[in-house]
This record gives C-alpha cells, sequence and structure tokens, in this order.
C-alpha cells in the first residue's frame, strides 16, 4: 500500500479543548484514515466512472462520506457537481472521480 499524501494529526480529528480520551481516540484514526482512503482510491480506479460516496460505501462496506471530502480536500479527487445520481433515500447525490493527475 502506498502512503498517500495525507497527513492527519489528533488536532484534525479532535477539537483543542476535547478531553484527552477524544485525543487518544483521535490519534488512533490516523492509520484507519489513511487505509480507508487507500481503499477508497484503489477502488475509485478500478472502477473508472464517477460514482457517489454512497455506491463507493456499499461496495466497501463502510460508510465513506467523511473520507471523501478529506480526499477532496487533498485534491486527490474531483466532485462532479453536473454528474449526480440517486441515492437509496432518492435524493440526488455528487458523484466523484480520480483527478485526471493522479
Amino acid at each position: 500500500m502506498t502512503q498517500l499524501p495525507l497527513s492527519f494529526t489528533a488536532h484534525h480529528l479532535a477539537k483543542r479543548n476535547d478531553g484527552s480520551t477524544s485525543h487518544d481516540a483521535a490519534a488512533s484514526m490516523k492509520e484507519v484514515c489513511a487505509r480507508q482512503h487507500e481503499e477508497i482510491l484503489v477502488l475509485m480506479r478500478w472502477e473508472a466512472r464517477p460514482l457517489t460516496a454512497e455506491e463507493i460505501g456499499d461496495k466497501i462496506g463502510y460508510p465513506v462520506w467523511r473520507r471523501m471530502n478529506e480526499l477532496e480536500r487533498a485534491q486527490l479527487i474531483v466532485r462532479n457537481v453536473d454528474i449526480k445520481r440517486r441515492n437509496h433515500s432518492g435524493r440526488m447525490a455528487f458523484t466523484y472521480s480520480m483527478r485526471r493527475d493522479t
């Protein structure tokens, strides 16, 4: 598994005023986030088509919307505002694609 250019520290996942247990939990999520980012990117490369966060979550087995926001902020994926599909609730959802230069 390759290391992604994302860096998460406890302050990204817990607020300064949160208790020590929140900071401990946030620190433990660093590896989890990295693994989930990699799983999402591998799936998106494999599918090679725009996917909603819900479609990705269905294929991977867990909700991914937070990871999608992180990957978008890291400029590894793009949100397609013009390509939407209905999700399970019937609402229209944005799709995401790999950036062409990644």
